[in-house]
Order: structure tokens, then sequence, then C-alpha cells
């Protein structure tokens, strides 16, 4: 066992990472840390890597990331069409530092890990899960130690407001730079235009500044990035997603009705396959909502729940975890 002080290594990336209120949690209990995501925190790849190595070399490193292992520059510039050459991948961290201990936590409700990533799992010494699905039972037959600790993003139990007055739904889009690759910005905001009407509000991801400056002079709502599936919930009773996405999952899964949105960004077969079984779900295809909306709004729609299964994340329980 380590003699040296510990120090904790956050390792995500834009999208894929899940763990920022996990870092930020344990800065205000008085960790040594540091979040390594140059979408957040830009910094040059060079000037990262010898300070990790400085870092090595004086602490007990703990290693917690959310990315898929084999998350790279080059899959990052196969994925959005534009690099960024100072990614450090999972994979990469443990050959060049060698942590003393290992951590991963998904950044997707719906697919924790990829099937090409399994042969590399147990080189973590602890994986957290939100919820038991398939691929923790599987996880549990490769990996050291496997724990579920529910969802980051759910800090406390949720319920579905009453008495709104008819459908009140909240976007949450996803896939969102294939629709930029795929339409451009202005063909993007004309999608917006057709299928979803500025009574709807709309979170899009960290950053993104395309349709946002164009949709605001027309009357649509955004909410600030930062806002969950469960701080919106307050003020709406219906969830609307992107295909298989995370957000439905998340949704689904805390008794929410949610939306899957059938995007055309994946084969419609393939997402039917993922959501079927899932109480709550209602997919349609884009040119599809307003009409289910308005059902919904006459009556002739009723909106079903599936069971509240989630779970808030436990930030004291991972806490103990790595510290004793």
């Amino acid at each position: 066992m380590s003699t040296k002080p510990k120090y904790f290594v956050f390792l995500g990336y834009g999208g894929e990472n899940s763990i920022h209120p996990l870092f930020d949690y344990f800065v205000s209990k008085g960790a040594s840390a540091i979040l390594v995501d140059d979408h957040r925190i830009p910094y040059e790849r060079d000037e990262m890597v010898t300070r990790l190595d400085e870092l090595s070399k004086v602490y007990s490193i703990t290693l917690i990331t959310s990315s898929h292992l084999w998350f790279d520059s080059k899959t990052y510039e196969f994925s959005n069409h534009h690099p960024d050459p100072n990614i450090i991948a999972p994979l990469e961290f443990l050959d060049k530092f060698h942590p003393d201990m290992t951590v991963y936590y998904p950044h997707d409700m719906g697919v924790f890990m990829h099937e090409s990533e399994i042969p590399f799992i147990d080189q973590f010494d602890l994986v957290l899960v939100p919820y038991r699905n398939n691929m923790y039972y599987k996880l549990r037959k490769t990996c050291k130690q496997v724990e579920v600790v529910g969802w980051i993003k759910k800090r406390q139990e949720t319920s579905v407001p009453t008495g709104l007055g008819g459908c009140k739904p909240v976007f949450f889009p996803s896939n969102v730079p294939n629709f930029y690759n795929k339409l451009g910005v202005e063909g993007f905001a004309q999608w917006f235009r057709d299928n979803i009407g500025p009574d709807i509000p709309i979170k899009m991801a960290f950053g993104d500044n395309g349709i946002m400056p164009i949709l605001s002079q027309e009357g649509y709502t955004f909410l600030d990035s930062s806002v969950t599936v469960y701080d919106a919930i307050s003020s709406h009773n219906m969830v609307i997603g992107s295909g298989n996405s995370s957000i439905i999952f998340e949704s689904a899964y805390s008794g929410i009705p949610t939306v899957a949105l059938l995007d055309g960004i994946m084969p419609d077969e393939e997402n039917l396959k993922e959501l079927k079984g899932i109480p709550g779900v209602y997919p349609l295809h884009p040119e599809e909502l307003k009409e289910f909306i308005r059902a919904v709004d006459a009556g002739e729609q009723e909106l079903h729940a599936g069971p509240n299964v989630l779970i808030p994340f436990e930030f004291e329980r991972v806490w103990e975890m790595l510290n004793n």
C-alpha cells in the first residue's frame, strides 16, 4: 500500500464527462484533485502530461473516469469531424501514469460501455454503475468490484407535478454534432422550427453557439446547460429526448413520461430494440410530436409513467469507498 498522500484525477471530456459533480464534491471535502477535461478547462497536452507525470511521482494517484476507455483524439475526430489533439484517453493514462487505484463510472445511462471495452475493464479496480441491468451482471463476472451508486445527475428524489394544465414538455436533444454535420447550423435551426415549437423549452449541451443565437431571437427558450432532467421536472410533466440517449433512461427510470424521438441519426430498429419494454416511453418520429402533444392536451392520449427505480447518487458513499 502506498504511503504517499492521495490525489484524485477526474478524467473526462465534454459530453463524456459525467463525473464533474463528483469532482466538485471531492474538492468541497478538501481532497487534492484535478479535473482533466479539455472541453471545460482547456489545456495544452504537453503541459498537462508533464503536470500529471509530476503528480504521479509525489502522490498516490486515484484515476476516476467516465470517458469510453479508448476515447482519444482519433476517435473524437472520427465522431465529431474536427480534431482535438489534447485528449488523453483512459487507457493511455493507465499506461503513462500507473495510478494506484482506478475507478470507472459511465456517462451514458443506456450503454454503460461498449462491447469493445469489456476486454479492458478488468484493469479498473472499481466500477460504479447507476442501476442494475444486463451489463451490470456481465461486469460482475469480469470486474474486481462493481457497486450500484445511483445516477450522478440525480441529487434528490423527484416526482412529476400535477395540475400543470395539459402537456408541459421539455426537450433535451442529443446527437447534436451529427445534426450540425448533416444539416449545418441553419438547417438544424429549421429542423427545430418544423418539429419543436417555441413553447417547448430546450436544454442544449455546454458550449453550443450554433442554433441558440438564431432561435432565441424567434421566441425559443433555452435552459442553462447545467439544468438536469430533475431540475426541469419541477415545472414540466414530460421529457423529450433523442433515440436511446441517456436522457431517455434517466427520465423513464425516474417515473417521468418520456418521448424518444426517432430522429434518423440511428436506425429506428436499433433504437426500438434498446427501448423495448421500458414503461412510460413513447417512441415518435419528430413529425409526429406536435400531434401527440395536441392529443394529450385534448384528453385523447393519456400519459403513463414507469416506476421510479433510479436512486439519487450516493456521493458520501463513494467518498468513503475511495478514501478508506
